[in-house]
């Protein structure tokens, strides 16, 4: 009751103080620019923070591929690729770290922020690129453990291949199924 009552004695200054105004396009467009501009910074921030991201996996996989490379030729190199390769692939934990707003505010976190028109508009992103990198140190990894089993070279490349395929069609698939159920929330609201 209070706040109906608040608000109808604040609608009447309101109302003077926009007409009172001298130019009000002018205002309009000033309000409008600015809500443009936090739109902008918002999109930046996060394209920011999804780089930062992408660079610290790339970063934590490079290192651990060079240091991989000085312990090849020495009796630790099975068990570091056994640590190591199971740990870079679990890196990039998108749920975990991205988690999908589900509320009613859901729209107003979602609008158009790295979002594409079409499914193929998503194979150009920096987590599309990710989903690849990582596939293939699975597919690797798979490789890798397979032939220090005993598994011929050439067996193990093939079925490592092909692991690395089925993960990359669940991960792209999970990745599809994500940014149809994004588009439905902001749709929604």
């Amino acid at each position: 009751m209070d706040h109906q009552r608040f608000l109808k004695d604040d609608l009447p200054p309101a109302r003077e103080s926009a007409s009172a105004l001298s130019d009000r396009s002018s205002a309009f467009f000033s309000a409008l620019l600015t809500e443009q501009f936090v739109q902008q910074s918002v999109r930046g921030v996060t394209v920011s923070e999804s780089s930062s991201r992408a660079s610290l996996y790339m970063f934590t996989l490079s290192s651990a591929l060079i240091a991989y490379g000085f312990l090849a030729d020495t009796d630790v190199a099975a068990a570091y690729l056994g640590v190591v390769l199971p740990i870079v692939f679990l890196l990039p934990g998108a749920e975990y770290f991205f988690p999908q707003p589900t509320d009613r505010t859901a729209a107003h976190e979602l609008l158009d922020i790295g979002t594409r028109s079409s499914w193929h508009g998503v194979v150009f992103t920096a987590s599309s690129a990710i989903l690849t990198v990582n596939c293939i140190v699975g597919g690797t990894g798979i490789a890798l453990a397979l032939h220090e089993a005993g598994l011929m070279k050439a067996t193990s490349i093939v079925i490592g291949v092909l692991a690395g395929l089925v993960i990359f069609i669940a991960l792209a698939s999970y990745h599809l199924r994500r940014i149809s159920r994004v588009k439905a929330a902001v749709m929604e609201a």
